[in-house]
This record gives C-alpha cells, sequence and structure tokens, in this order.
C-alpha cells in the first residue's frame, strides 16, 4: 500500500488521501534459472484473482506490464481520516507474504 509491505497480521496505517494496492512481480532482466524452474515462483492465474472482496470500489483499476516488472494496481482517493478499506487476498498469496491474515485492513490516519 503507497509502497509500504503490509504487515504479518494485515494492518495497514496510511496518512495520503489517496491510496494505491499493487500486487507485482519482477524479475532479474538476464533470468539465471532454467524457464521450468522459474516458472515454479510465480503465483497462479492471473493477479487480479489474488485480491477480492474490496469493501469500496477502487476510484482506478490498471496493469502494468514492462520488461522486468508486471503487476495490477487498485487506486483509492479523496480518503477521509479514518476511512478503511478491507479486501481479502488468497491463501497462496498469504502464503508467499507470510501472513497471518487473508483481510487486508488498511485505515488512514491523520
Amino acid at each position: 500500500m503507497n509502497g509500504v509491505a503490509v504487515s504479518e497480521d494485515g494492518e495497514v496505517q496510511i496518512k495520503e488521501d489517496s491510496m494505491e494496492i499493487s500486487i507485482i512481480q519482477s524479475q532479474p532482466a538476464f533470468p539465471i534459472l532454467p524457464n521450468d524452474v522459474f516458472a515454479k515462483g510465480r503465483l497462479s492465474g492471473q493477479y487480479h484473482e489474488h485480491l477480492s472482496n474490496f469493501s469500496e470500489e477502487p476510484t482506478n483499476t490498471y496493469g502494468t506490464d514492462g520488461t522486468i516488472v508486471t503487476g495490477v494496481h487498485y487506486k483509492f482517493e479523496n480518503l477521509k481520516a479514518g476511512a478503511t478499506i478491507t479486501f481479502t487476498i488468497t491463501d497462496e498469496l498469504k502464503e508467499r507474504l507470510k501472513l497471518t491474515a487473508s483481510e487486508i485492513r488498511v485505515t488512514k490516519v491523520e
């Protein structure tokens, strides 16, 4: 969220009036692993399938696809103090991020 990693318990606090939730994968420009081994480290399916049940509709949703970084981004704007946005992540993503919670809670603080 806004470049800040999610804590183990799924709680995040931000001070900005806008928030961007990004799920990205980066890879080296020149892979050193064989393709079949490298593919085992990827998330299954499509990125957007790993985030669901947003408590609010994002202001903007977009994808990025570059040479070494690919991702999906969800932007929320005009957040007021105390606003909380929650969403659910898949068990696969939860495990990869080493989180204990499947529900992520982002709260805007003053």
